[in-house]
C-alpha cells in the first residue's frame, strides 16, 4: 500500500491560516449582533457575533471574535463618545475585522480593529420608529396616554429594579409627601435582554390586578441612549399601550 505525505494538525492549521490571508489581506467591515461578551483578565474581549433571521426566531450563522487590550480601549471610547454606548449582549454592530485562524486550534474567528458606532445609533432609531409606526397602524399610538389621570392616585403600582437608586428616589419622595400612598413593586430588570421577560410579566400581573390600583409607573435610573433602548421593544410597548391603568414613566 502507497502511503501519501500528510499534513500534521499544526501544518494544516498554518497552512489554512495562510490561505484565508491571501484571501482576506486586510480588514472588512462585518455587521451582526452581539450574542456574548466576555472580559477576561489582561484587557482580553471575546465576543459571539451572530446573524439573526429576518422576520424569525432564532440565529442564521455565527462566529467568534476577540478584542485586545489597546483596540478595546480605543473601540469602548468610540462608543462612549457616540452616546455612551458600550459592547453588550443584544447590540446591533458594524465592526472592523480581519478574518484569520488562530492556528493551534484551527479556529476561525475576527479580530476586532475598530467600530462604526453611528451605525448603532442608526439601528436603534429605526428600531424606534418601526415600533412606533406598528403601534399607529394597530390604533394605539395614543391609548395609554389618552386615558384619564386619577383624582388622587394613592394605590401605585411600580415597575422597576428592586432596590436601586431609581426605587428609592421614587418611592422616598411618595412617603415624604405626607399623603398615604401605598406601593407595591415588582423587581424586573430595566436594561439588557432579560428586561422583556421581566417587564412582560409584571405589565401582565398589573393588567389582571388592575382593580387595586390607581396608577402604573415604570422607573428607571438615568442611562445612555443604548442603555434606555432597551425599552424599544414592541412586545412591551403593544403591552404598555394596551394596559387598563394609566402608566407613567421616568
Amino acid at each position: 500500500m502507497l502511503f501519501r505525505s500528510a499534513f500534521t494538525v499544526s501544518q494544516l492549521g498554518e497552512a489554512a491560516r495562510a490561505a484565508l490571508a491571501r484571501g482576506f489581506p486586510g480588514p472588512v467591515w462585518l455587521m451582526g449582533e452581539l450574542q456574548r461578551v466576555h472580559s477576561r483578565p489582561g484587557g482580553f474581549c471575546y465576543l459571539e457575533i451572530v446573524e439573526k433571521r429576518p422576520g424569525e426566531e432564532g440565529i442564521a450563522a455565527s462566529l467568534s471574535g476577540v478584542l485586545f487590550g489597546p483596540a478595546r480601549e480605543a473601540v469602548e471610547a468610540r462608543l462612549r463618545a457616540a452616546g455612551g454606548q458600550e459592547l453588550q449582549a443584544g447590540v446591533e454592530v458594524r465592526l472592523l475585522v480581519q478574518p484569520e485562524i488562530y492556528a493551534p486550534r484551527g479556529q476561525f474567528q475576527v479580530v476586532v480593529r475598530d467600530v462604526d458606532p453611528y451605525f448603532t445609533l442608526g439601528r436603534l432609531a429605526a428600531r424606534r420608529e418601526e415600533i412606533l409606526r406598528a403601534l399607529a397602524a394597530a390604533g394605539l399610538e395614543e391609548r395609554n396616554r389618552c386615558l384619564p389621570w386619577p383624582g388622587l392616585p394613592l394605590r401605585v403600582g411600580l415597575i422597576t429594579s428592586w432596590e436601586s437608586h431609581a426605587f428609592h428616589d421614587f418611592t422616598g419622595v411618595l412617603l415624604r409627601s405626607g399623603y398615604s400612598f401605598a406601593i407595591d413593586c415588582a423587581d424586573v430588570r430595566v436594561q439588557g435582554t432579560e428586561l422583556e421577560a421581566g417587564m412582560l410579566a409584571a405589565l401582565d400581573w398589573f393588567d389582571r390586578n388592575h382593580a387595586a390600583y390607581d396608577l402604573l409607573a415604570v422607573v428607571r435610573g438615568g442611562g445612555s441612549p443604548a442603555d434606555l433602548a432597551w425599552f424599544d421593544n414592541l412586545e412591551v410597548a403593544l403591552a404598555v399601550a394596551r394596559h387598563p391603568l394609566k402608566i407613567l414613566v421616568g
